[in-house]
């Protein structure tokens, strides 16, 4: 087998060095820095958006889970605000950026009635929300019933935000089905 050697030439006598100087280089890096300067502001908004929308989409789901376990119980299924673990006392519009919790209420008397270990109560549960983003709920807990009607008459709304960010709505009309708009 052949073996193929490339040289570059010696340089010639009086020409000039090739490469970068310190202060090229230092030019070079200059730039870079204020460039990336310029996009930091960006780059944490577009975090911000993308936290806000993970949520958006966290409560979305979670309700539509919570219609779903209500119609394959039979049974009425509460979502409430994390303030309390029994989903029995009323909540304030500001408390669901606490989290909020999805249980049973086989006994439809408005709390979480008591799980066990083959059926754990609540069923599931979010954690509260990144400092950064503000949600406004119903001031009290929302209850699905066993056909997966929502017990409400009209709708209820959920507000979510961030700063330097779009506003979200995540409706849930007196059927039972969610719907999320941007603006």
């Amino acid at each position: 087998m052949r073996h193929l050697h490339l040289a570059l030439p010696p340089p010639r006598a009086g020409s000039p060095a090739r490469g970068l100087t310190l202060i090229e280089l230092l030019v070079v890096m200059a730039i870079l820095g204020l460039i990336s300067a310029m996009a930091a502001p960006s780059m944490a908004d577009f975090q911000r958006s993308r936290r806000l929308e993970s949520t958006v989409q966290h409560l979305a789901s979670d309700l539509s889970y919570a219609r779903a376990e209500a119609i394959k119980r039979n049974t009425p299924v509460v979502l409430c605000a994390t303030t309390t673990t029994t989903c029995g006392s009323a909540t304030t519009a500001s408390d669901w950026v606490a989290g909020w919790q999805i249980c049973y209420d086989k006994d439809a008397d408005g709390a979480c009635d008591v799980g066990s270990s083959t059926d754990p109560n609540p069923i599931r549960r979010q954690t509260s929300l990144s400092a950064d983003v503000t949600l406004t709920g119903p001031a009290s807990r929302l209850r699905f019933n066993a056909d997966g009607t929502l017990t409400a008459t009209d709708y209820t709304a959920f507000t979510l935000a961030a700063a330097s960010a779009a506003r979200w709505w995540v409706a849930i009309a007196a059927s039972g089905v969610v719907t999320v708009r941007k603006g």
